[in-house]
């Protein structure tokens, strides 16, 4: 008896099935038809709500340092322009000229060096053309007398004794 009871039961929800199917095709037809026609709105609404949150929270903390600033730090005032005068006494009126002092030490040293290295190369050169460059034959120079301007006197003929 409680078998049949059973059986009965079954068939009952086994004729459900058809229609239970059926209805859970139609929604996700309707379900998919939904996600076409509107989830580009859904997601452009969600992504526009979550910028205004963020610039909520921007705007927050833009306030909150405003008050910290003016209530917190401000008392420090005194103290704050101190160490402003000693940066600017240390940086600007002593290590600027300074780091220009090693900037133009540096330059000089990197035209110094190859300017050093080109010398010494060179040097054997010059040195060659001292010990090349002498025309001391025995023979000693001598200075001629000046003319009336238009050079040294030549003579045509041969043995004149002019020269």
């Amino acid at each position: 008896d409680d078998m049949k009871t059973k059986l009965a039961d079954h068939k009952v929800d086994a004729g459900n099935i058809d229609s239970d199917v059926t209805s859970t095709i139609t929604d996700g037809n309707a379900a998919d038809q939904f996600i076409q026609d509107e989830l580009s709105g859904i997601i452009s609404e969600q992504v526009d709500n979550y910028f205004e949150r963020i610039m909520s929270y921007l705007g927050q903390f833009v306030a909150y340092i405003k008050r910290m600033l003016e209530e917190d730090l401000a008392k420090c005032r005194p103290l704050a322009n101190f160490i402003n005068n000693i940066f600017n006494t240390i940086c600007r009126d002593f290590l600027d000229p300074f780091n220009g002092f090693w900037f133009v030490n540096g330059w000089c040293v990197f035209f110094f060096m190859p300017s050093i290295i080109f010398g010494v190369k060179l040097a054997k050169f010059l040195r060659k053309m001292k010990e090349d460059d002498s025309f001391d034959d025995g023979m000693e120079m001598k200075s001629m007398p000046p003319s009336n301007g238009a050079g040294p006197p030549f003579s045509n003929k041969v043995g004149s004794g002019n020269v």
